[in-house]
């Protein structure tokens, strides 16, 4: 499982945001990833869907999961073809 803590009280958090904005752009014009359920419950929003593009990164799917966002982090899990994303909304 892949976890990503964040980036909101990190130092850096502006480049990090930048940087993460700018990789989604590369992304979503892509066909990289299927979402096929989203349930939104308190503070998190899971994903559940199937990977098109062997060489995503979690991170990417992450990233791709919250439309460049991923301020608060998340997990990603992934078995065969198949990824469960929860994105922490705060």
């Amino acid at each position: 499982m892949f976890l990503d803590n964040g980036f909101v009280s990190e130092p850096n958090a502006i480049k990090i945001a930048q940087e993460r904005r700018k990789r989604y752009a590369e992304l979503s014009v892509k066909d990289v990833i299927k979402i096929d359920i989203v349930e939104v419950s308190y503070a998190r929003t899971t994903y559940f869907g199937e990977i098109l593009d062997k060489d995503i990164s979690p991170l990417d799917i992450l990233i791709l999961c919250d439309h460049g966002n991923t301020c608060f982090g998340g997990t990603v899990s992934i078995i065969g073809n198949n990824f469960t994303a929860s994105v922490y909304t705060d």
